[in-house]
């Protein structure tokens, strides 16, 4: 396995408290990639993490949407799955659906 990917696995998973809040399935690990298909407040789809020279770059819906470093990966994830117009307003009413 390379070593990035092993990397980049590991960082995921050890942050599985927020990773495991993307909602993820259908998970795929290759040479250069991992990818999953996520189901979070602002963004729902299949997330592919290119491995690259430099860090790592983001694709979702076909189209780069970042390149990040290992560092900040979950962190820029997060921010892109969950994150958006009305997210606390969405929690609440997420959690009180689930009451």
């Amino acid at each position: 396995m390379n070593g990035k990917v092993r990397l980049l696995l590991l960082e995921l998973l050890s942050n599985k408290y927020v990773t495991a809040s993307w909602g993820i399935t259908s998970i795929s690990v290759t040479e250069d990639t991992v990818s999953f298909d996520v189901s979070g407040f602002n963004n729902q789809g299949r997330i592919v993490i290119l491995i690259t020279a430099d860090g790592y770059s983001i694709i979702f819906k076909n189209r780069l949407v970042m390149k990040v470093k290992l560092e900040t990966i979950v962190e820029e994830l997060d921010r892109f799955i969950e994150f958006g117009d009305g997210y606390l307003s969405k929690i609440a009413d997420w959690i009180n659906n689930k009451i």
